[in-house]
């Protein structure tokens, strides 16, 4: 547990150097002239990534056989992944797996970072050298067409269709807190039942030497 512990600044700096130039590829800098942006973004990918690295490195120790680990992480990030409402419209996640969003950390994540996407000011920003060729003016000087730009889309009507608009009741700081908070202790019942040697399918088997002197 602790040797994981230490781990996490490493793995973080090892994140964010993929986090940051994926970052300035998407074009998510052009969010206005706000510059916590990019510490807001990076912030919340590494907390993501690293909550995600943790579940499954205590898969990992919990287990016995490596492949039989590999099999569940995938059946259970894949899940996920269905929940968090990117691949699927929250509708149309059945009654059945709803419950995975609530221990997702891209369904607590997203609306978070997608109310800032789709705020008045980024996509005004983002839409102010845009020109619509179906919105004129009129005509001036000579049958000459002078064209508009394009009026900004509605970042709330967009959040809501998708069911990402945020409960405004619920602070910013929330999302994180509750994905640290619940993974992290995830890991420490898993560590202990590990190191007690309770859980079934445990790697943990202490091996007696040849030479034990106990031995009659």
């Amino acid at each position: 547990t602790f040797q994981l512990v230490y781990n996490l600044p490493a793995s973080a700096l090892i994140w964010m150097a993929y986090i940051i130039p994926a970052y300035c590829m998407s074009g998510l800098y052009l969010q206005g002239d706000e510059t916590l942006a990019i510490y807001i973004y990076t912030g919340f990918m590494v907390l993501h990534l690293l909550a995600n690295q943790m579940f499954l490195t205590a898969l990992g120790y919990a287990l016995k056989h490596r492949h039989v680990a590999a099999i569940l992480a995938g059946l259970f990030l894949s899940g996920l992944a269905l929940v968090s409402g990117l691949p699927l419209h929250l509708l149309d996640v059945g009654v059945w797996c709803q419950w995975l969003g609530t221990v997702s950390p891209a369904r607590w994540i997203l609306p978070v970072l997608l109310q800032r996407e789709y705020s008045p000011l980024a996509l005004s920003s983002s839409t102010s050298s845009l020109t619509c060729k179906n919105k004129h003016f009129g005509v001036q000087h000579q049958d000459i067409i002078v064209q508009g730009s394009c009026l900004p889309p509605n970042g709330t009507a967009v959040l809501q269709y998708v069911h990402f608009l945020p409960d405004p009741r619920q602070p910013e700081y929330m999302a994180p807190v509750a994905v640290a908070v619940f993974w992290f202790l995830c890991y420490l019942v898993l560590c202990y039942l590990v190191a007690s040697g309770s859980f079934l399918v445990s790697r943990y088997q202490p091996v007696q030497p040849r030479n034990n002197p106990n031995k009659p």
